[in-house]
């Protein structure tokens, strides 16, 4: 708009004209307006952000503010680097980044980049960005467009990764191909020279037929037999031209004569091969065995041209097993009863090996075994003489004392020997002689006792005897009259004496009893130990080897083993094991049970007992003869029952007497054997009552059942101690032992025990 100057000679502006005027103003204004809204809702509207930075961002559009989930206010006045990370990923500072950016940008290089956002909630967000100079009324300003593309960079990663995976897929599929078209090539190199050596072959074939160990039968369709080879006609002693053309069946001996239960029937209607074994008397009358193996010649349709039917004579192999087999028993037997705890050493005793039962003997396991280093350090001295080892091979019956873990003393005999086992040169074996060395000694002092007992008892007799004697011519000289003679002390004496002299030589026999099932109970663990040692190993071998078995199996069929099917066995043989494993730990625990009755007992009486772990202990030593006595075994153990003082092993050994009269008072296995143990709070005493149905006790016998050598059993081997043993130990223990019995009815046997108060003293 022009404006007029004073002292211009053009004429002054009408009215009109300025009107016209400044309506045409206002109405470039109001298209000004309208382009500028246009552009307004274009930079708004834009799909990408747009911002523009002078020296801070000096205005944004909607779609900035929702890139960034902020507002506008938020923007204005800030650089880019405050809506990003401090470093970008490539590690260079945001702020100079951003700062080198833009400088470049205004001076005229358009700049595109990716760039790392910060979302005003936190989220990290991948963006592209270009940089452009723009003038607005002669100054530059950076015009800055972004786009958020952290899906796309998602989407582009996911594809790389399935790019890679195709190519590696594809990778994989052509080095298959490779590999594939290779073994093709070699299968087709290798089914040339099969060909090429196929007529060869065929002549080996003839030749093994007609020169093999086993007999080979070859039937056609019918079962007729159209070859037979040399060694099937010495195997049924006939002569080749008399098998040609007959049945097999009439060659060699079948019940079945190809009915349907035949076995070369099952290869007919479906089985691929067979094997059996089968037992025949020959032309000769000797009995042979062989395995039958058959396999059926099938055409390209399936159906079946011929059999071939292989014949293994196994009558020599079945006699050299026999006689291996019981050899090996024997000599295992032999090996497992020798000794007890054996050592592996080397030259300088250092221990190499130790069996599993070491530590029956000196209380220490396997592990703390090896802790000792050398034989010599466990044993404690040199008991040996590596020189006479040397010189002699082996030593045998050395006696060694030693003291074992838990500080008893033990004596010991060592056998050692010269061996190549492993990495070890010597083998040494303990068998502990403890028990039989102080049975020795204890059968020694009560032998003397027995003497002694003996020599008093004869002199009683002498004494009554002498007396007797001097009493009688006194007598006749005092009265000189006819007069009868009272020997009655003397009889008694002599019924004493003879009573006293069985109890001597009942004492002895159960001392000699104790020493034996000491020694036998010793020489039983011996094998068993070694059969709890074995049964492991040969069941985890046994499981290694039933995978070629079934492996075998699989590929040729069913086949004996042992002279059982080897599907049957595979089933069978771990319960084998299992139940050889429970009953060498079954004979454990009654041998233990043993030595533990027949070792001689502490008389001290301050044990706490519970009465029905005497019960288990007795009834599991016994168990075999409860079996074989009745089958109608009822044990009922009670429950919240105190404890008392006393000595286990006699007590153990009370209950024992009473459960085998229950036993031995049974006639019929249909009566019952009732065993129950209590306690009666009222008379505060613990109570194992043993009922049986058995014959009963007369009324005449009853009060005398606890007298020495009283018995009812004697022409059966009764010796009448046991119950009187019983009574005496059931005393010592303040207990009782009572008897209720009808005779025909059977009897009841009670045990009464004091029970034990906490705090109560040792006695």
């Amino acid at each position: 708009m022009d404006i007029p100057h004073f002292g211009d000679s053009k004429p002054a502006a009408q009215p009109e004209d300025t009107a016209r005027l400044l309506e045409e103003k206002d109405r470039t204004i109001a298209r000004l307006q309208k382009k500028l809204e246009k552009y307004e809702a274009i930079f708004q509207g834009l799909s990408d952000g747009v911002l523009l930075i002078d020296e801070k961002l000096s205005e944004c559009n909607r779609e900035a503010c929702q890139i960034w989930r902020c507002e506008k206010e938020d923007i204005i006045g800030f650089f880019p680097s405050d809506f990003a990370p401090l470093f970008q990923p490539d590690g260079e500072n945001s702020y100079e980044m951003a700062s080198r950016k833009v400088s470049e940008a205004l001076r005229g290089n358009i700049q595109k980049f990716e760039w790392k956002d910060i979302r005003r909630d936190g989220m990290m967000i991948d963006t592209q960005v270009v940089l452009n100079r723009i003038e607005v009324d002669g100054k530059g300003y950076v015009l800055a467009t972004f786009k958020d593309i952290t899906d796309l960079k998602i989407k582009e990663n996911e594809k790389q990764a399935l790019l890679h995976m195709m190519e590696k897929i594809i990778e994989d599929r052509t080095r298959a191909l490779q590999e594939y078209n290779e073994s093709l090539n070699e299968e087709i190199a290798r089914r040339k020279r099969t060909e090429r050596h196929l007529e060869h072959a065929y002549m080996e074939l003839e030749h093994i037929f007609d020169t093999s160990g086993d007999g080979i039968l070859v039937l056609d369709s019918d079962r007729n037999i159209v070859r037979a080879n040399l060694a099937f006609a010495q195997l049924v002693e006939k002569p080749a031209d008399d098998i040609l053309g007959k049945k097999c069946f009439d060659i060699f001996p079948c019940r079945h004569r190809c009915t349907d239960h035949c076995i070369i029937q099952e290869i007919v209607v479906g089985s691929s091969k067979t094997d059996f074994e089968k037992e025949f008397v020959s032309e000769s009358g000797e009995r042979k065995s062989c395995l039958v193996k058959a396999a059926a010649l099938r055409g390209e349709k399936g159906e079946v041209l011929g059999i071939v039917k292989n014949y293994k004579d196994l009558t020599s192999y079945k006699r050299w097993v026999d006689m291996l087999q019981e050899s090996e028993e024997f000599h295992r037997i032999t090996l497992e009863s020798i000794w007890d705890a054996i050592f592996l050493t080397t030259d300088e005793g250092r221990i190499v090996f130790v069996s599993c039962n070491v530590d029956s003997i000196f209380g220490y396991d396997a592990d703390e075994i090896a802790a000792f280093g050398t034989i010599f350090d466990l044993v404690g001295s040199r008991f040996f003489s590596p020189h006479d080892l040397q010189t002699a091979q082996e030593l045998n019956n050395l006696e060694v004392e030693i003291t074992d873990k838990f500080g008893r003393r033990r004596v010991l005999i060592a056998n050692v020997k010269r061996a190549a086992l492993r990495s070890g040169t010597t083998l040494i074996a303990f068998r502990d002689i403890t028990e039989r060395k102080d049975a020795e000694k204890r059968a020694k002092v009560e032998y003397e006792q027995l003497v002694q007992a003996g020599k008093m008892v004869s002199l009683g007799i002498l004494v009554s005897g002498v007396a007797h004697e001097i009493n009688n011519p006194n007598n006749s000289i005092i009265l000189n009259v006819p007069a009868f003679r009272d020997i009655t002390e003397r009889k008694d004496a002599e019924k004493r004496a003879k009573v006293e002299y069985e109890q001597l030589v009942q004492a002895g026999k159960m001392v000699s009893l104790g020493i034996l099932v000491s020694g036998v109970a010793h020489e039983i663990n011996n094998p068993n130990n070694s059969i709890i040692l074995n049964v492991p190993l040969l069941s985890r071998m046994w499981y290694d080897a039933r995978v070629i078995l079934d492996q075998y199996m699989d590929e040729h069929g069913d086949f004996l083993l042992g002279n059982l099917r080897y599907s049957f066995a595979r089933e069978r043989v771990p319960h084998l094991f299992s139940g050889v494993m429970s009953s060498s730990k079954r004979i454990k625990h009654i041998v233990q049970d043993l030595k533990n009755y027949a070792r001689q007992g502490s008389t001290v009486l301050n044990e706490v007992i519970d009465i029905n772990g005497v019960l288990k202990a007795a009834s599991l030593l016994l168990d075999n003869q409860l079996q074989k006595a009745t089958d109608r075994l009822e044990i009922g153990y009670g429950l919240g029952i105190p404890h008392f003082r006393g000595n286990f092993q006699k007590i153990e050994q009370v209950v024992i007497n009473v459960l085998q009269n229950a036993c031995e008072a049974l006639d019929d296995k249909s009566k019952a054997i009732r065993i129950r143990t209590g306690f009666d709070p009222r008379r505060e005493q613990v109570w194992l009552d043993v009922a049986d149905e058995g014959q009963g006790i007369p009324a005449d016998d009853l009060p005398h059942v606890t007298d020495p050598f009283y018995t009812t059993k004697r022409a059966c081997g009764g010796t009448g101690l046991g119950l009187s043993i019983s009574s005496r130990i059931m005393q010592e223990h303040g207990g009782e032992l009572t008897f209720h019995s009808r005779q025909g009815e059977g009897t009841t046997v009670t045990l009464t025990f004091p029970a034990r108060h906490e705090g109560d003293a040792a006695v």
